[in-house]
């Protein structure tokens, strides 16, 4: 399957869910397991996970075109799902043992199984490395303890990654959600609502060597790589929010009447929806240069993400605007848009760590952090 015909198939998998599926989602505040089995169903959880690993092999490019296309068409911020699942099967085939890929990865591919991360902690923040989370050596095994929080979507998922310090530095785990070690608790939050989030006290939790990923210590170093594509995919899937609530603005636009005219027709209208369609293209070059430059230019995924942020803020918050009342109604979608972009502001990590990031890495001044 090529890139053309994968993200065909994405899109038939995920344009039925249209705005009304998705308000009922949010309303009833559930995870969208109609939509989740359409897109995993379609095999396309393993687009960018090597051929002979069971995946499709496609590139960077066209994994975050597949995002954008998933989130401008209804899914919005909910593309998510899509992003995270095939990233989350990469971690598997990239780190996994394996005893982890023969029984994890087929499964994780055809959507029966499902993982999510739990890295940061109420202390640490956006300081991966500076978690308290413990591991020790037992008798043949390793006992992880601490907490862990802001972890997504953990009721929904079979395995959750969890890191940990040891001795070697930090290591990352494959634990089951399921076990009694692990013990959750949701936290209220005021957007995303697709997916709950939570809390996590890990006790004496027993994981085996082979359930260790990748090297003893060296886990935020070997996962740098899919932390990086993920802030690529997570742009992508606030350039497709943001064409979604300028799409959405612009029929509402060609079709109210207010003073005897569409109000379409008035530059006041006008001229703020085609700036932000300027930011969104702005956006997205920025984007495609940082997926094509990926091997050898790191710097450019964060202004990629920086940019993508400003541009889809701009856009839910000018389509807000258009609708006037109307866009405070939940039935005309774009205020689910609006809050939902403003989180990515927060993370996967926050504007100014990104500020800070190009201003040492692009602009050579002092590192801050």
């Amino acid at each position: 399957m090529d890139s053309k015909e994968a993200i065909s198939r994405l899109l038939d998998s995920s344009s039925k869910f249209t705005g009304e599926y998705w308000r009922k989602v949010y309303s009833e505040e559930r995870f969208p397991e109609e939509y989740w089995n359409s897109i995993s169903s379609s095999g396309l959880i393993g687009f960018i996970v090597p051929r002979e690993a069971g995946g499709l092999g496609l590139g960077l490019s066209d994994f975050c075109s597949a995002v954008e296309t998933t989130a401008r068409w209804y899914a919005g911020a909910a593309s998510y799902l899509f992003l995270s699942s095939c990233l989350s099967a990469l971690i598997i085939e990239r780190l996994g043992s394996e005893t982890v890929k023969n029984f994890l990865l087929p499964d994780m591919l055809s959507g029966r199984k499902r993982l999510c991360i739990a890295l940061t902690e109420e202390v640490s923040g956006l300081d991966s490395a500076s978690i308290q989370t413990i591991a020790s050596k037992g008798q043949g095994s390793y006992v992880i303890n601490g907490s862990k929080m802001f972890v997504s979507n953990l009721d929904k998922c079979d395995y959750v990654v969890i890191f940990a310090k040891m001795e070697e530095g930090i290591t990352a785990f494959l634990a089951e959600t399921s076990n009694k070690a692990i013990k959750k608790r949701k936290i209220e939050k005021i957007g995303l609502e697709f997916i709950n989030l939570f809390a996590v006290d890990i006790e004496s939790l027993e994981v085996s060597h082979e359930f260790i990923l990748g090297k003893q210590g060296e886990a935020l170093k070997q996962m740098r790589d899919i932390f990086m594509m993920d802030r690529l995919a997570t742009a992508a899937s606030l350039i497709g929010t943001g064409w979604l609530s300028i799409d959405t603005a612009s029929k509402y636009a060609k079709e109210r009447v207010s003073f005897g005219r569409k109000i379409g027709s008035n530059q006041g209208v006008q001229f703020p929806l085609a700036d932000s369609a300027c930011r969104l293209m702005a956006a997205e070059s920025i984007l495609m240069k940082a997926c094509e430059y990926f091997e050898i230019d790191r710097s450019l995924v964060n202004i990629a993400l920086l940019q993508s942020q400003d541009a889809s803020s701009a856009s839910t918050d000018v389509a807000l605007q258009t609708l006037g009342g109307h866009g405070y109604l939940v039935e005309k979608d774009v205020g689910r848009y609006w809050k939902d972009v403003r989180a990515y502001r927060l993370h996967p990590i926050s504007e100014e760590i990104l500020l800070a990031s190009i201003a040492w890495q692009s602009l050579g001044l002092p590192r801050t952090y």
